[in-house]
């Protein structure tokens, strides 16, 4: 999904965006992996338009020491 400004964010942008990341942390337990609650909130706070996806994939990364 490409970057959509913050105003922009429709609630059918905030249904897809929330399936998308519930989709994203299926995919990840189902490899065996965990989202933290932090890496969560981060991505709750995309999914409701409060911040853009680079900035939540710069955020998660951050917070597991990437980059």
């Amino acid at each position: 999904m490409p970057d959509t400004p913050i105003s922009d964010v429709m609630p059918d942008m905030i249904a897809r965006r929330h399936g998308a990341m519930r989709d994203a942390v299926a995919s990840a337990r189902i490899e065996g992996m965990r989202v933290s609650r932090e890496a969560q909130a981060i991505m709750d706070l995309y999914t409701q338009g409060q911040i853009s996806e680079s900035e939540m994939v710069e955020q998660v990364s951050q917070l597991h020491g990437k980059r």
